[in-house]
């Protein structure tokens, strides 16, 4: 465990041990388990950030959840985890990976049950009929939104798609693997992350391989058995591990520790950050920036997002000119101007239609308005 990753967690255990205002109470959704944000004094409600700053929605920033948080929905709430997508109407979905569930948060921080979460149904499960009111999940990590609302989320083993009311099996089996083959018979490791191609293909990051389910059918596209840091063609190339994957155009853009790759034409190369030790954070010409446990990527505005989690920051890679710089953190978890503020540990990041961009932190969901 990094040394930044070490020293968040026993704070995060302190704040846990000696706050004592409890996790608070459900609010009625309607259609699930919703709860009110919870906000920490250094983490503040966007109702007072406009524009050139960070602010939290919803959340407790910092907290760890108690054991038995997901058995118990009337204290769920206050802590939320995992990865983030925008829906086509600005609606923010998450895969709360400590509960197994997928939540919905509004404009104004309230959580709402989508699927999943109940304990007895933990694990996978995907019952006749194909209800998502019955699902269960296992091992939940990556969600991408498809055009027309559709959910596509990995999973240990799988890759599931929700359409309305229905879930079902897009590829994979519930014994985790790394098989090629039809959709239905291929196998999975832990996935933590995925991108919808332009033509509904499903480009998937699993373990030191890049993978795509298309036709029915699932290859590998990149990488192999062995992880490392080689580019060169793609059947010969090498990642580490990568954990987030985003699409520009015809190229397939892979964060891998500490390095951005870029699979085009068959080819992988290193777009930004180097795997070497040393300086760990450093901005400017690609080829010299520093990126330390790059995640979640997201595209606005001709610029890759990157959530570089150990450095506690949102960067972004131009890729017309090739150079990076930081959005927002400051090394110090805090909402407020862009210049000040931080994050705690950045796991995932994406926009939404109105260039809004959204945080998946520790325990929380920021809100960067540039």
């Amino acid at each position: 465990m990094s040394v930044r990753r070490t020293a968040v967690l026993l704070v995060l255990l302190g704040l846990a041990a000696c706050d004592g205002r409890g996790l608070g109470t459900a609010a009625d959704g309607g259609d699930g388990i919703t709860l009110e944000p919870d906000l920490s004094p250094e983490f503040q409600s966007c109702d007072r950030c406009v524009e050139h700053c960070v602010c939290t929605l919803a959340g407790r920033c910092g907290m760890l959840p108690p054991k038995d948080y997901c058995a118990d929905f009337s204290t769920f709430g206050r802590w939320i985890g995992g990865h983030i997508a925008v829906d086509g109407v600005n609606r923010i979905l998450v895969t709360d990976s400590p509960c197994e569930q997928l939540v919905r948060v509004d404009a104004s921080g309230r959580i709402t049950v989508v699927a999943g979460g109940k304990t007895q149904w933990m694990g996978f499960r995907n019952l006749p009929g194909n209800s998502v009111d019955a699902a269960g999940f296992s091992g939940l990590s990556g969600i991408s939104i498809g055009p027309k609302g559709e959910i596509y989320i990995a999973e240990a083993g799988l890759i599931r798609v929700i359409e309305g009311a229905l879930i079902r099996v897009l590829a994979g089996t519930v014994m985790p693997g790394f098989q090629d083959g039809p959709a239905l018979q291929a196998g999975f490791g832990r996935p933590p992350d995925l991108a919808l191609g332009a033509s509904g293909e499903v480009y998937v990051a699993d373990d030191s391989r890049i993978r795509v389910v298309k036709d029915d059918q699932v290859t590998t596209l990149a990488g192999t058995r062995e992880p490392g840091y080689v580019d060169g063609p793609a059947e010969l190339a090498r990642f580490g591990t990568p954990v987030g994957v985003a699409i520009v155009g015809d190229a397939m853009y892979v964060s891998d520790n500490q390095t951005i790759r870029k699979l085009e034409g068959g080819q992988v190369t290193t777009m930004a950050g180097q795997d070497k030790s040393g300086d760990l954070f450093r901005d400017g010409p690609a080829v010299d920036a520093r990126f330390h446990g790059a995640q979640g990527l997201a595209l606005r505005l001709g610029e890759l997002l990157v959530a570089d989690s150990e450095n506690g920051r949102i960067r972004a890679l131009d890729l017309a000119t090739q150079t990076v710089r930081t959005v927002a953190g400051s090394g110090v978890a805090r909402d407020g101007p862009l210049a000040s503020a931080g994050f705690l540990y950045p796991v995932d990041v994406t926009v939404d239609h109105d260039g809004q961009i959204y945080v998946m932190d520790s325990g929380c969901i920021r809100v960067i308005r540039p």
